[in-house]
Formats: C-alpha cells, sequence, structure tokens
C-alpha cells in the first residue's frame, strides 16, 4: 500500500511553534498501524526537544492575571458612571472565593451583550487582538497592523493579544510579535495554553499527571505551572489528556490519548479551530487533532479556549474596565466575534483570516459582530470616529 508523507512544505514554516523549531521535511502527518516504529522515532525526538527546553526553563506559576495568587472578583459592570464588582447569581460574592476559571459554568452576559445596541466606538478603552488572521497570516504580516498598534499604544489604549494558538509559549510570542514590530509583554498576550494552566490552577488541580498532544510551548506553560507533562505514559497513571494542535500528530499519539481517556483521564482541549489561516489557504488546526481523539475516545472534552466567555471577563478585570469599555476583534465568527459577544464586549470582524462578511450577516443579531472592517489598518477610523454602532 502505498503511504503519503505529510511534509512540512514552505506553507508550513509559518509557525516556529516551539523552540526545538518546526518538523523536518520528513516527519509524518500521519501514521499507518506499520509505521509506528518511526511514528516511535518521532516521538522521541519531541521528547528530547523538551528536555532540552526543560534545562533552560525556569518553572514558575503564570504572571499577572493568571497568576493563582491574585484573588479575583467576579465581574465588572457598568453602573451609570460607576464601575460595581458583583457575582452573578447563585455565584459567590465579590472577595469570598475570587475568580474561578470554569469553561463548563453557565454565563449569564449573553443577553447583555445581544442588548447592545447602541455602542459608542469613543467609550473603549481596551482592545483585544485576535493573532492569527488579524496581526499576520502565515509568516507574513498583516500591512498596518504595526501602525494601528503604535497607534493604539500612544492613546493608551490597554492593548491584549489574544490568540487560540497554543504551541508557542507568552514569552515566545513577545519575540514573534517584536519581529513583526509589535512592542508587548508577556502579562498582556493571552493564549489557549495559559488559560489551560489557568484551569488548572482555579481547580486545584495540581499536581497530575498530563498526557499531552501538542508542541513544546503547550508542554512548557504547563511544565511552569508544576504540572508533570508526558508524551507517552509508560507505566504512569494518566490524570488528563490535553490536546492542542500539534504538527507531528500520528497514529501513535492518537492511540496513546485514546487509551489514556478510555482508562479513566479527563479530556481537555485547549481550542476547536478546525483550520489555520495561511499566505492564500488554511491548513488543518488544533480542532482537527481534537476531533480525532475525540471520535477515537468517543468523548468529547472540555473546552478552554475561545468561544468561552470566562477569557474576556478575565481580561476586563484585569484591566479594570467593563465588559463594554472593552473591544475584541478578530477574523472567527464562531470563536472570537461569540466570545466576545458571550462576555458582553464590542466586537469587530477583520476580513483578513477566516470569516467573511456574508457569514456575519447571515446570523442572528445577538451572535453578529458590532462592527466589520476590511483589515486592522482601518480600526483607528473606526475608533476615531464615533459613530453609532449596531450589530450588522
Amino acid at each position: 500500500m502505498a503511504r503519503e508523507r505529510g511534509g512540512e512544505g514552505a506553507g508550513l514554516r509559518w509557525l516556529a511553534a516551539s523552540s526545538a523549531g518546526p518538523a523536518s521535511a520528513g516527519s509524518k502527518a500521519f501514521c499507518l498501524p506499520e509505521d509506528l516504529a518511526e511514528a516511535e522515532d518521532a516521538q522521541q525526538q519531541d521528547e528530547r526537544a523538551d528536555e532540552r527546553r526543560d534545562r533552560h526553563l525556569k518553572p514558575a506559576l503564570p504572571r499577572a492575571w493568571w497568576n493563582p495568587t491574585v484573588v479575583m472578583p467576579l465581574r465588572l459592570t457598568r453602573l451609570a458612571s460607576r464601575v460595581s464588582i458583583h457575582g452573578p447569581e447563585g455565584w459567590p460574592a465579590a472577595g469570598s472565593a475570587g475568580f474561578r476559571f470554569s469553561p463548563a459554568a453557565p454565563s449569564h452576559s449573553t443577553s447583555a451583550a445581544a442588548g447592545m445596541m447602541a455602542a459608542k466606538a469613543d467609550q473603549i478603552r481596551v482592545v483585544i487582538l485576535d493573532l492569527d488572521g488579524v496581526i499576520y497570516r502565515g509568516h507574513t504580516a498583516i500591512p498596518g497592523a504595526a501602525e494601528t498598534a503604535q497607534w493604539l499604544r500612544d492613546r493608551d489604549y490597554q492593548t491584549y493579544f489574544f490568540t487560540n494558538n497554543s504551541t508557542r509559549t507568552r514569552d515566545s510570542y513577545v519575540e514573534l510579535l517584536r519581529g513583526y514590530g509589535l512592542e508587548t509583554d508577556p502579562d498582556h498576550i493571552v493564549t489557549s495554553a495559559s488559560l489551560t494552566v489557568r484551569y488548572f490552577v482555579d481547580n486545584e488541580l495540581i499536581p497530575a499527571n498530563v498526557l499531552i498532544v501538542g508542541e513544546g510551548g503547550l508542554a512548557d506553560e504547563l511544565r511552569g505551572a508544576g504540572l508533570r507533562v508526558f508524551r507517552r505514559p509508560g507505566k504512569q497513571k494518566i490524570d488528563y489528556v490535553v490536546v492542542g494542535m500539534d504538527r507531528r500528530f500520528t497514529y501513535h499519539k492518537l492511540h496513546l490519548a485514546q487509551q489514556a481517556i478510555r482508562a479513566g483521564a479527563e479530556f481537555i482541549a485547549t481550542n476547536r479551530d478546525a483550520t489555520y489561516p495561511v499566505e492564500g489557504n488554511v491548513i488543518p488546526g488544533g480542532g482537527s487533532v481534537v476531533a480525532a481523539v475525540a471520535t477515537a475516545a468517543e468523548r468529547e472534552p472540555i473546552l478552554i479556549g475561545k468561544p468561552a466567555a470566562r477569557a474576556g471577563e478575565l481580561i476586563v478585570h484585569q484591566a479594570g474596565v467593563a465588559p463594554e469599555e472593552a473591544l475584541m476583534v478578530g477574523d472567527r465568527l464562531e470563536t472570537d466575534i461569540e466570545m466576545g459577544r458571550r462576555a458582553g464586549l464590542l466586537t469587530c470582524l477583520v476580513l483578513t483570516g477566516i470569516s467573511t462578511a456574508e457569514e456575519a450577516r447571515a446570523l442572528s443579531p445577538r451572535h453578529r459582530p458590532h462592527w466589520i472592517i476590511p483589515t486592522i489598518a482601518t480600526l483607528p477610523d473606526l475608533l476615531r470616529s464615533k459613530l453609532e454602532g449596531e450589530p450588522l
């Protein structure tokens, strides 16, 4: 039987996901059962890369708003000219237990977002920018992205970068963005990997044995929080299987994840983005890997990243603003815009990534973005306009 080899061509070099670098040109994207020996070799390469990173990794709890030592009130809601802090009905009062990340908990902010029919651009104080499809596509910067980020900084907008991609650490995103001419720090970067750490910390699940299907950034974030990370369990009992984007995904990894979940491990997905935008095309995203594991294990995962509302609520708390004073800018309706809507944020769709204006207009009003702009380069025009904005 002829077998195709999933080479990492020029179109896949866009994402140097781990400090070990992208997969080699001969690495396999998928293995048939008779290829398990070669899959083992690829797995060992991943493990050696992890060991090299470990020698330089300084274990530390996540910083800033995801630091478990910071007590987080549950929600910020604007009342007239004041910002009051309270918990939704049935949740602990502010200060009693803090803001706990629990994506399975019900969101009470969807109706507030749906009723936001007279949003003003001039009330925005915080801007949350997705990365892939907004700041860059593949390894090519979106024209005007650096200039827009500088414009926001010059006018004292608090700017956060929020990606569902779990393959990099926050520190490596700082370096990546600097290469595109954008200056930021790890405290203003949110990834699905850092949110996964937040989930473990908030629910007091550390220490635990975690089998990952993912790349170096995910492994580093989890290890840095004190979790014991495995790529193959051996005789260790696995408590959790965490799955994200993995460009070295193999049948062998699928089999290990399936068996661990069927043996009782909890299944966690960093995100369910089916595709990922690159120059002129899309490639399989982390959600494609998650779907394979879910199918094999016959189990649906706990979802951490967008569109869960918790991340947006955490960011507005860190920024000290009300939800309606924050703008989520993204290229995906089902993740970026939906997360913003659920969290009660203002939302803006850019057309340089996945979703289209036609798809946005086909949605019900409560799920549509408040604004659609062609590219991030026109975001300053929107913020300067101070026009009335309604869901399209």
